[in-house]
């Protein structure tokens, strides 16, 4: 009787480390994961996404930071700070503003509406 009362005691114990190890691993919370590593670039592009490359062009008069792709250099006027770093992978959703002016002549304004790192 006392062997299978303290099997039961131990099973118990075990499952309740169990339980309290799943709720506390790796102290993320599954909603705030990284999106960008299961997502394919079909769907990204699905999404509206474009990828490009952060580049520092501020040795140009004017420019700044521009995002470069295959074919385009854009130049967002609402890049935020967190993004201003030479050589930055992202994932881009964009559009052209009503008259912007700008006084770079290396890429075309834009704004930004949404943007993710690759």
């Amino acid at each position: 009787m006392i062997i299978s009362t303290t099997r039961v005691i131990m099973k118990l114990y075990v499952l309740i480390f169990i339980a309290v190890f799943s709720a506390c691993a790796g102290g993320k919370d599954a909603s705030k994961t990284n999106m960008a590593d299961s997502k394919t670039e079909e769907e990204w592009a699905i999404d509206g996404y474009t990828a490009g490359t952060i580049q520092d062009f501020s040795l140009l008069d004017g420019c700044g930071f521009l995002i470069v792709m295959n074919d385009a250099q854009l130049l967002p006027i609402n890049l935020a700070e967190e993004f201003k770093k030479n050589n930055l992978a992202v994932w881009v959703k964009y559009h052209y503003p009503k008259a912007a002016q700008t006084t770079c002549m290396k890429g075309t304004p834009i704004a930004i509406d949404e943007i993710k790192l690759r």
